[in-house]
This record gives structure tokens, sequence and C-alpha cells, in this order.
């Protein structure tokens, strides 16, 4: 395919998976894109900073997984607003995965409606309760991919209500789309020795 050949589908950046953003008329939900495009920026230097932390938190230095997220304008990451309606006699809103795009996902939870489970280290499905004043982390694909599967991806799911509409807005913080296999492989040896010598910890598998 010739150079640039996705741009007229993808006006925004000319890559393919990056439409432009699509927006509800002001005149039906005032103020809702400000709103957004205020907690969008708000929660990618969160995203940032968290990266950071947890880099430390291994005993690494803060900008260790910086390459594969920069730069902090970029089009690797997206957010979205979801909304779960109440169905009866059927309780799989989204059944067990892993999120497969990106680094990290940070979840706000809008509203006081139960629904998302952890699966944790036990084989256990927990319920993730929304508290205020707060987002869900979970890891995602890539951060287990380039720590060797010593930080496993988050295996969980979303059962629906019965009664009242569930509504989330999950933050997906993304890789860089030129990460290679050979970026990889020369990444893990070194952070995966450094966090636990040669122990591994793979995720548990997905459950049914």
């Amino acid at each position: 395919m010739e150079e640039n050949a996705w741009a007229k589908y993808f006006p925004r950046s000319g890559v393919a998976n990056l439409a432009s953003d699509q927006w509800p008329p002001s005149n039906l939900v005032p103020d809702f894109r400000p709103a957004l495009e205020n907690y969008l920026e708000e929660v990618t230097l969160l995203s940032r900073r968290f990266l950071h932390l947890v880099a430390e938190a291994l005993d690494l230095p803060a900008t260790t997984f910086d390459k594969y997220a920069d730069p902090i304008d970029d089009d690797y990451s997206r957010l979205k607003v979801v909304k779960y309606p109440p169905v009866k006699g059927y309780s799989q809103g989204c059944g067990p995965h892993k999120d497969s795009i990106g680094l990290w996902t940070f979840l706000l939870q809008a509203d006081n409606e139960r629904g998302l489970q952890v699966l944790n280290a036990a084989g256990e499905w927990i319920d993730a309760i929304p508290i205020e004043g707060t987002l869900v982390v979970n890891i995602a694909a890539g951060f287990e991919a380039i720590t060797g599967g010593l930080c496993p991806a988050t295996t969980h799911r979303v059962l629906t209500a019965s009664e009242n509409p569930r509504y989330s807005v999950p933050f997906f913080m993304g890789m860089k789309f030129d990460t290679t296999l050979a970026d990889l492989k020369s990444n893990i040896p070194a952070v995966a020795q450094t966090i636990t010598g040669t122990r591994k910890v793979w995720s548990l598998p997905l459950p049914s």
C-alpha cells in the first residue's frame, strides 16, 4: 500500500485505527466535549506519572518504560465512554478478558452500579466496588510483555445489572505502534533480572 494511503480514511493522523473523534451534538449534551477533553488531558498526565512510580517500585530507573509510551501527545492511547444497559435473564455484560491494547487501563466507574469483577491470584472473582474519587487501574497486555510476564495483565469481566444501566470511562494507555518484537526481547532480560532475579511469575490462564 502506498505511503499515507490510510489518510483519507483516518484524517486525524493517517494511521489505521485512528479515526477522527466523534462527539454528540452540543445542544443535546452541553459541556460534554470540554469536560471529556479536560479529563483526557489529566488522565494522560497521570498515566505517565504512574508509569514512573511503577518503575521505581520495581527498583528500576523512573524512565525505564518511557520509550514505549512517549510522546505524551501520542496517538497510541484512547478513551471511550461505555454504557452497559440493564438486561434481565442474562448476566454477562463483557466476558473474561485482558486488555490487549497498551500498558495500563485507568477506569473511571462513573456511577454506583456494581458489575466489574477482577480475577485474584487464588482464581476467585472479586467485585471492584465503585468508590467515589478513585480509578481502577488494570495492567494491560503490553506491560506484561515488556516485563516478561512478571507483571501479568489483569483478568476482568463485567456483569450486567437487571435494573439500572452502568456507565464507565476507560482510558487505555497505549504502546507506540512501532514497538517491535526485537525491542521487547532486548528489554525483557534486564527488566526481569532486576525485578526478581531468575524467578518468573506468569499470569493465570483465562477462565471460560
